[in-house]
């Protein structure tokens, strides 16, 4: 009888500390379930990783968390990608945004058309700053726009048509069209400065901003793009000198912290 106790409490012990890991592996992977809900996946990660590796859970148990990670690497790929659509829409908009304000600085004052009367599409129309060419459907016509623009050989149009490229993302081929601008105009200079150093060109860039600065010396703005294009470059000192110079005349908030970092940078590094 005593024999028969022994092996029933046994059991019970046995089936207690089962239930008590059954119940902790519950515990954790809602715990887990609760960080990927949170949108916290590097740690949802980290703790089923963790838990994978426990030599307490079974064969069966393993590929459940292991379908888990699974599911976690989705999530986080999936947040990486719309991150990734959303820097780029920030970084197309910021472009346009400053393109614009330094555009109506440069103009001041200088009446340009905005609105044609309305004709067919074939292509080959003149570029208004009212086209919308951004669609798939009319992308192919482009070049066609390119050869009308260059054709009128006038600063206005191929600027216009620049701003559209801009609104697609399409930098390079911004400045490439803006370059065959002869006329100086400070705009398509401009359309060059910006799109090369948002291209990562930085020594292009600089080279047209000093091209504006060498026609329009108070040109703040240029200064200000060159600041940008030296510290992308990682030459801080320099950006700080172009920096200074434009916050000396144009209070920014913004310029004033950038200025405050590389002057932390520059003596970090002097240490």
């Amino acid at each position: 009888m005593k024999k028969v106790k022994k092996i029933a409490l046994s059991l019970i012990i046995i089936f207690t500390v089962a239930m008590t890991v059954k119940g902790d592996l519950l515990g954790k992977i809602q715990t887990i379930d609760t960080l990927v809900q949170q949108g916290k996946y590097d740690r949802a990660e980290q703790a089923a990783r963790r838990l994978l590796n426990d030599p307490n859970i079974t064969p069966q148990e393993k590929a459940s968390v292991q379908n888990l990670l699974n599911e976690i690497s989705k999530k986080k790929n999936s947040q990486k990608q719309q991150q990734t659509v959303t820097q780029s829409t920030e970084k197309q908009n910021d472009a346009q945004a400053e393109i614009d304000k330094i555009i109506s600085e440069a103009v001041q004052g200088e009446n340009i058309a905005t609105t044609l009367p309305p004709t067919a599409d074939t292509g080959t129309v003149p570029i208004t700053q009212t086209d919308d060419v951004s669609d798939g459907s009319k992308f192919g016509t482009y070049n066609n726009y390119e050869k009308a623009a260059l054709a009128k050989r006038n600063a206005s149009t191929i600027f216009q048509l620049c701003q559209l490229y801009f609104k697609d993302g399409l930098f390079e081929r911004a400045a490439n069209l803006a370059k065959k601008d002869t006329s100086g105009d400070l705009r398509n200079l401009y359309v060059v400065a910006i799109s090369s150093r948002l291209m990562g060109n930085y020594d292009q860039s600089i080279n047209y901003y000093n091209r504006i600065l060498s026609v329009s010396p108070g040109e703040a703005q240029a200064r200000l793009g060159i600041g940008i294009a030296y510290k992308g470059k990682g030459e801080f000192s320099k950006a700080l000198e172009y920096l200074r110079a434009y916050a000396a005349t144009n209070p920014d908030r913004e310029v004033t912290r950038q200025i405050a970092v590389l002057n932390e940078v520059i003596a970090n590094n002097k240490q």
